[in-house]
Formats: C-alpha cells, structure tokens, sequence
C-alpha cells in the first residue's frame, strides 16, 4: 500500500508539472492572442528546418496561405525546389536565424520575398508573434536593397549590351 501511495505520488507530481506547463503555454497563447487582435503582432508560422517535409507538415497544421510570415528555426539546406514551395504560396516573408543558402536567397530574391535576419520574435512552440513595426521596417529596408540590387544588375546587363554593340561595330 505505502509503495502504490509512493508511486501515485509521482504521478500526481509529474501530473501538476504538465498541468502548470500547459497553464503557462495557454497564458502566452492568450497574450499573443490578444496582441494579434490589438494589431500589436502579426503571427508567424514557424517552420522546424527548410525541407520539402517540414514545410509540407506546417502547411498541413496550420496552412501557409498568401500574406503569411514564415520563421525558418534551421534555415541550412534548403534550396530552389524548398524556397519555391513558399514562393509559390506568396508568403510575405521569411524570418531566419542564421544565414539562408545563396541558391535559395536568390529565388526568393527573384520571387520577390523578402529574407528577413535577427527579427524578434514571441515564440510559444509553435507559435510566434513579430512586432508590425519592426517587421514592416524590415520589408521596407529590404526593398529598397532589393531596387538598388535590381537597378545594379540592369545596369550591368546594360554596360554589357554596349560593350557587345561597340564590339560588333569595330569589326
């Protein structure tokens, strides 16, 4: 009798440990919650690795739709085929914690989505919250590397275009 008491005891222990974790993750769900409703966050998708698979098991959780923000925990390994599948679902833009391969971060240069370094972000999980101000600076700086970006290479397509006319014309 005394060892059965013992070991409900630690049941019950482990029991009130769950319970009092649920109760702290429901407290910062309802926060995050009332953040978003306030317009004080915009919620963010977070998605564990840039796989095909760990993007397909996010989507299938809770949807990646058109104007979503998407946090990559583990930005490594991912590539063109990766990033298209969110180009595809034309998310807003792509949170990362540490540098995003040159193959991926250019289709989401050529997709037009912005790849957003050192945001911070309200995480509970698998869910997370970013501040509308500092995300919307973000975008903003990055389109403006992004125009200058684009007028550097349309100007380099174009010293090459004279340079080939000033070529043919010599000869």
């Amino acid at each position: 009798r005394d060892h059965k008491i013992s070991i409900l005891k630690v049941d019950l222990n482990g029991t009130k440990k769950a319970l009092n974790n649920a109760r702290n993750q429901i407290a910062k769900l309802k926060q995050i919650r009332k953040m978003e409703i306030k317009g004080e966050g915009i919620p963010v998708k977070i998605i564990s690795s840039f796989t095909k698979e760990s993007i397909e098991i996010t989507a299938e959780r809770y949807g990646i739709k058109n104007g979503d923000v998407v946090y990559l925990e583990d930005p490594r390994g991912g590539g063109t085929v990766t990033a298209s599948i969110l180009i595809d679902a034309v998310v807003r833009a792509v949170i990362v914690s540490d540098e995003l391969s040159h193959v991926a971060s250019d289709s989401f240069f050529e997709g037009n989505i912005p790849v957003l370094n050192d945001i911070p972000i309200q995480r509970v999980e698998d869910f997370a919250i970013v501040d509308p101000e500092i995300l919307n600076s973000a975008i903003l700086e990055w389109e403006i590397a992004a125009q200058e970006k684009r007028m550097a290479k349309h100007r380099r397509q174009l010293m090459l275009l004279v340079l080939e006319y000033k070529r043919e014309r010599r000869l």
